[in-house]
């Protein structure tokens, strides 16, 4: 599932994250996904995770004007396929989301670093 939300407020952004990232954490193919992550490494669950996402999901700002959401469970798909690109808040929800799937607690802050009233 991908969604795109032109002129997007921060209640839409919040809610759609908050959405994704709990759907997503339920969802047991993701679940698969993060556990399958963890061997590869031998730090913690966490650091695994990290440099997993670091690796295989190349940075892609959103188009102008518009904040476009792929659901965590679309993104294992594109990460398996090698296609895998998202912007900082897609990032932080797929992260957010594994380490959920995991068992820990996890959440997402929004900042404002353009003055945008985020």
């Amino acid at each position: 599932m991908i969604r795109l939300i032109k002129n997007a407020n921060v209640d839409d952004i919040k809610r759609e994250l908050s959405r994704l990232m709990h759907v997503g954490s339920q969802r047991q193919d993701v679940r698969d996904f993060a556990l399958s992550i963890v061997p590869n490494y031998n730090d913690d669950q966490i650091s695994a995770v990290y440099s997993y996402v670091k690796t295989n999901v190349r940075y892609q700002p959103d188009p102008t004007s518009s904040e476009l959401f792929v659901a965590p469970w679309k993104l294992v798909e594109l990460v398996k396929l090698g296609r895998a690109a998202e912007d900082c808040d897609g990032i932080s929800l797929f992260c957010s989301t594994l380490y959920r799937s995991l068992g820990y607690q996890a959440r997402l802050a929004l900042l404002d670093i353009q003055g945008e009233g985020i």
